[in-house]
């Protein structure tokens, strides 16, 4: 279920990037960094890592825009219990830009996974469902790349997903998408 779910939002993204990319500030977004479990989650599990892929959608003067990403974050048990505990994400996310800091938030599916080992037995649960995600950032807008660092909150809906609450800190590069297929017309100046 989890890996169709994946990839009906991956050919999703994949067919709405050449109607994206006609947006002037289109960027791929590469991200990743630490991941800290909160509340009861931070009670059983470590400190894991964050990576993400996304494409932000923005266009010029406006501050407003659109991030659609995808995510994995993972987390080890803490007092020596095998196995460890996965989320992926796919969310669809505003940002608002206040010049360098930015603020970003949105809803997503979320797919949490725990696995344990005990005695030899290895046992799996799967919980799915929807979330959200709320939180800030700060760009160092270079002449060449643009890295920015952000932090933000996750939580998942319902009662078997309560617990499920991390945050990322995550590094992250945005680097600036441009179409192949844009032809550049020629003025020509006739004279009689």
């Amino acid at each position: 279920m989890t890996r169709k779910l994946f990839a009906v939002l991956a050919v999703g993204v994949l067919a709405a990037a050449p109607f994206a990319l006609q947006a002037q500030n289109t960027s791929l977004v590469v991200a990743g960094g630490l991941a800290m479990p909160t509340g009861n989650m931070g009670n059983s599990t470590q400190s894991g890592y964050n990576a993400a892929l996304g494409l932000s959608i923005g266009a010029p003067l406006v501050p407003v825009g659109v991030r659609l990403e995808a995510g994995l974050n993972g987390f080890n048990f803490k007092n020596n219990v095998a196995g460890d505990f996965r989320v992926m994400s796919g969310t669809a996310n505003a940002t608002f830009s206040l010049g360098a800091p930015y603020l970003i938030g949105g809803l997503g599916y979320y797919s949490a996974r725990q696995k344990t080992t005990l005695v030899g037995t290895t046992t799996e649960v799967t919980h799915n469902g929807m979330g959200l995600n709320a939180g800030a950032g700060l760009k160092f807008p270079l002449a060449v790349i643009s890295p920015f660092v952000e932090v933000r909150y996750h939580m998942m809906f319902g009662d078997a997903n309560k617990d499920v609450k991390f945050v990322p800190i995550t590094f992250t590069h945005k680097q600036r998408v441009v179409p192949t297929n844009l032809q550049t017309e020629r003025i020509g100046y006739y004279t009689r």
